[in-house]
């Protein structure tokens, strides 16, 4: 097989897979409210007061923001009245990565010391968020007299503008781009911002601790109890450690879709590299179009497949690859797969 290119083609065949496998199930969940996606989503939830850098004369953002990611973000500062998840992170796990072994050594022969993790400088009890404003995009110089729409953003520029200077519950998830930890809105719905009514956020509390407490107890929990799949998807994540198996033991893993969604879950916290790192993914149904994931462990290609099969989504942590990134998605799939099976004996999520 290994010198046959196309041999797991012939390899894998409809009668290889399990039965099981062909059989869909409705795995979709009723959001909730507070919705608990963006809480799973979320690696910081911050009460707060909210600061929107808005020009008073003209009532627009600045065009350009010297604390920005890029052009078209403007930076929005939360003065911290109140954790409710996380901590605010300004260091990097992960090194820069502008900085390869090659510069690295080109630098430290002319003197210049590297800063392979750079710590983002915040006033204390402060956290910024990097927010793309939904306005006509340009390019200078012609930005005044040629422009086109931008689509519409969640939360929208008039509701962030409305809530300046006024206490606010933000939900933002952390990435490192450019050797930076930089913080955005945890997910495209109007949830992610919003007053901070002492309701809401005593609900909002509520499903915080029930999702920690989800986490920290998954392992006690009936949730782990095999079902018929188990041994069969363990199996298979064995096989994704040698690079010979490793795509075809994604490709089964991915016919097995809904069915097998729960053992993958249950043996997703796996931190044992793959064969081939940066392997792209199998479409779904084998005959999908394929996805450049770039996972380095299994949990990144569980993770992955897990998206695709489902559609949902807790941080894509084969993209960011960070120990925060990995934990986050593990406690959202478990939260996940609790829920799943509290709305199948109930019919409906927790109150």
């Amino acid at each position: 097989m290994k010198n046959k290119p196309f041999a797991w083609l012939m390899a894998i065949t409809v009668t290889s897979l399990p039965a099981v496998a062909q059989v869909q199930t409705n795995l979709l969940l009723p959001e909730g409210q507070p919705p608990w996606r963006t809480v799973a989503n979320s690696d910081l939830i911050v009460r707060g007061k909210l600061v929107v850098p808005v020009d008073p004369t003209t009532g627009r953002f600045p065009r350009h923001d010297p604390y920005s990611t890029a052009e078209g973000y403007v930076t929005l500062r939360l003065i911290i009245k109140e954790v409710l998840k996380g901590r605010v992170e300004t260091e990097p796990e992960r090194v820069n990565p502008l900085f390869t072994k090659e510069l690295i050594k080109k630098l430290k022969r002319v003197g210049i010391k590297v800063e392979l993790r750079s710590k983002r400088a915040l006033p204390k009890n402060e956290v910024w968020i990097d927010y793309f404003v939904h306005e006509s995009y340009t390019v200078a110089p012609l930005r005044d007299h040629y422009a086109w729409p931008r689509p519409e953003q969640v939360p929208t520029s008039e509701q962030v503008k409305s809530l300046d200077n006024q206490e606010v519950v933000a939900c933002l998830t952390a990435s490192e781009q450019f050797g930076l930890v930089r913080y955005y809105f945890a997910d495209r719905t109007p949830s992610v911002l919003v007053r901070a009514h002492r309701d809401a956020v005593q609900a909002l509390k509520r499903e915080i601790k029930r999702q920690r407490a989800i986490a920290k107890g998954f392992n006690r929990s009936a949730l782990t109890t095999p079902d018929p799949l188990h041994e069969r998807v363990k199996l298979l994540l064995d096989r994704t450690t040698s690079a010979t198996s490793q795509f075809t033991a994604f490709l089964e893993l991915e016919f097995l879709g809904a069915s097998g969604v729960p053992s993958m879950i249950r043996l997703m916290d796996d931190r044992r590299r793959l064969g081939t790192p940066s392997l792209p993914l199998p479409g779904v149904g084998w005959c999908g179009t394929g996805r450049d994931s770039g996972p380095e462990l299994i949990i990144d290609a569980v993770d992955t497949i897990l998206v695709a099969v489902l559609k949902e989504d807790f941080g894509s942590c084969g993209y960011a690859k960070t120990n925060r990134s990995r934990a986050k998605c593990v406690a959202g799939w478990r939260v996940y797969l609790f829920y799943l099976d509290y709305v199948k004996k109930h019919g409906r999520l927790p109150d």
